[in-house]
């Protein structure tokens, strides 16, 4: 075999390669642009096999004649191949373009195969003697020129499509743009040689599968840039689903958490009511022996006296955690601007009261940090976790230290708490805010202050997390809305003061002791009236005046809130003037109602101080102590 129809037979076995390759990944997603460029491989193929028989005496001169037509359809294949190729990698895909020339191509093909107008028969030797090169040349007509330079110079559009996406920084558009001018030229050379232009070997072979080497070359360069991105997106996605797993294991911990407040909290509510209203009753009469009885008693039995009304606050105070406990993060609660450093400064006063100075408590909180909170609400975490940090100091210890600071970031305060006591495990640290889990000694917590805290910040729209390190030191770190300071309030005018009146308060309360007890320690101060449920305090209200309403909300025959809408229908001065008792709202109704009414609530059993405010803040406008101005 000649070296002529070995470079041909080269280039139709590599061509081939190609195209069945090319064929392939075009099933790939996002490459099916290589079924067009296969197409292009596969005509390359084809016309360098049935250059063959020019360069090799293999098939009469027939035979010669026939391969060289189909070549003219090859060769007009190949063209369409381009066309298609490049409009979808740098152009537009279905262009006007293509849709006007790809019919003009395959007509010109069909006519060259098909037809004798551009090879009408016969053969002509030509030799390239450096070589050792023999041709067997087609005669051909001057329409098969004009065919060949028709087919040839469509390629230009190809060309310029290549070149804009070159230009425009389009991906190894340059190496394409090269490859088909360097066919031009190739293409030109042997359509000179075979006019006897001037004698030279013909290139065509070679220029044919230079475009096709070309794009195998980009095919794998993008082959390995799309197997890099895999990788790293593959990279990705393994950190994606690692980080999604651990926030789903947090949501999920934290759904735990939540299941077990809610259930907490139903359970609470219901211990509450069923202790407070006996709780009550003593805490009451506590507070009348206190007050009425106080000078009778002996010195133990003052002592006494102020030990179970001690106990009875304790009582109170862990009925009350239960309560919170349960208290959703999604409840909604009122907010206003709260000073921290004020804050602060109230929960040291209750470190001081509990633990002495035994620890140095600084605080570090700018004057002007404002946080949009519940000020009762935030003042309880804050107590909370002060409280916590000196208790994780050891005793022993005298220079140990609870450092209180704020700083703004943003639309956000960071109020942290932190202390250099014995830090905690990651084991410990991981179950902190479960409830009743405590690390101190028996008698010694609840294991609900930390859990409690974490839900009052989660309904004040926060966040609350410890860090912690044992040996080191624990820093509980709380996450708030910042807020502006409030208005300053006008000073007072002074004036001359009246003495207001007695207040008459109606107790509506089924819980026969509770009325009875309530009544002896309120008469100390008030004129008191009784009634033992909805119906019959309404009878009462509407027989006799009073100022204030102290009305229980879980009661028969609809309880506090029957009470409430019947007096907004008849008497809606009066019922802006109710305030709720309760020992623990049982059913979701009852909580629904004290979330959505307006009036104060308090919580039994009953705090004489708060209860001596709201009834004095909800006082008739005629009845108040007025003042005039003395000065004139």
């Amino acid at each position: 075999m000649t070296l002529a129809a070995s470079i041909a037979l080269l280039s139709a076995g590599i061509a081939l390669y190609v195209a069945v390759l090319s064929k392939q990944l075009a099933r790939a997603p996002g490459w099916s642009d290589l079924r067009f460029f296969s197409l292009a491989a596969l005509s390359v193929a084809a016309y360098a096999l049935l250059n063959i028989p020019t360069t090799a005496p293999v098939l009469s001169a027939r035979g010669v004649v026939i391969c060289s037509r189909l070549q003219i359809a090859a060769a007009a294949l190949h063209t369409i191949a381009w066309l298609r190729y490049s409009s979808v990698v740098v152009g537009r895909p279905g262009s006007r373009t293509d849709r006007f020339l790809v019919p003009l191509l395959a007509a010109v093909g069909l006519a060259g195969a098909l037809t004798r107008w551009f090879v009408p028969g016969g053969v002509r030797i030509h030799v390239f003697a450096p070589i050792h090169a023999v041709y067997r040349t087609a005669l051909t007509t001057d329409a098969a020129d004009a065919a060949y330079l028709f087919i040839l110079g469509l390629l230009t559009v190809p060309i310029a499509r290549f070149a804009r996406g070159w230009r425009r920084g389009a991906p190894n558009a340059g190496v394409q743009l090269g490859a088909l001018c360097v066919l031009l030229v190739m293409a030109a050379n042997d359509v000179l040689v075979a006019n006897g232009v001037y004698a030279a070997p013909y290139l065509v072979d070679l220029a044919f599968l230079l475009p096709i080497v070309a794009v195998g070359y980009v095919m794998t360069a993008r082959f390995v840039g799309n197997a890099r991105e895999h990788q790293e997106l593959r990279r990705h996605l393994e950190r994606e689903v690692q980080e999604r797993t651990a926030d789903l294991g947090r949501t999920q911990e934290a759904l735990h958490r939540a299941e077990k407040l809610a259930a907490l909290g139903q359970f609470a509510a219901g211990v509450a009511h069923e202790v407070n209203n006996p709780a009550a009753v003593v805490n009451a009469n506590l507070d009348y022996l206190s007050e009425a009885e106080r000078d009778a008693l002996s010195p133990p039995g003052v002592e006494a006296l102020a030990e179970s009304k001690s106990a009875m606050k304790r009582i109170a105070g862990i009925v009350r955690q239960l309560l919170d406990a349960g208290r959703l993060a999604a409840s909604p609660e009122s907010r206003t601007s709260v000073n921290v450093r004020r804050l602060a400064e109230g929960a040291f006063s209750v470190a001081f009261a509990r633990f002495g100075r035994r620890v140095r408590l600084a605080n570090e909180v700018p004057p002007d940090v404002h946080v949009l909170a519940g000020e009762g609400v935030l003042a309880q975490v804050v107590v909370n976790l002060v409280v916590n940090a000196v208790q994780a100091i050891p005793e022993h210890r005298t220079d140990g230290r609870v450092v209180v600071r704020a700083e703004r970031g943003g639309v956000r305060v960071r109020v942290v708490v932190e202390d250099d006591g014995a830090g905690m495990s990651p084991e410990v640290l991981r179950r902190v805010f479960e409830p009743f889990f405590t690390t101190k000694p028996f008698g010694s917590g609840s294991g609900l202050g930390l859990a409690v805290s974490r839900g009052l910040v989660a309904s004040l729209g926060g966040e609350l997390r410890l860090e912690s390190e044992p040996g080191k030191g624990t820093r509980a770190v709380v996450d708030l809305a910042s807020a502006e300071p409030p208005p300053v309030a006008p000073a007072r005018v002074p004036g001359v003061e009246r003495r207001a009146k007695p207040l008459r308060l109606l107790v509506v309360d089924d819980e026969a002791p509770f009325r009875t007890s309530l009544r002896r320690l309120l008469e100390l101060r008030y004129g008191v009236g009784l009634a033992a449920g909805v119906d019959e305090g309404l009878a009462e209200l509407q027989l006799r005046a009073y100022d204030v309403v102290l009305c229980d909300v879980m009661m028969p025959a609809g309880g506090g809130e029957r009470l409430y809408r019947t007096l907004q229908g008849f008497a809606p001065d009066l019922a802006r003037r109710v305030i709720f008792l309760t020992g623990g709202a049982v059913t979701d109704t009852a909580r629904q109602f004290l979330r959505a009414q307006p009036q104060p609530v308090l919580a039994k059993p009953l705090d004489l101080e708060k209860l001596a405010e709201l009834a004095e803040k909800l006082r008739p406008q005629q009845q108040r102590g007025c003042g005039t101005s003395s000065s004139r």
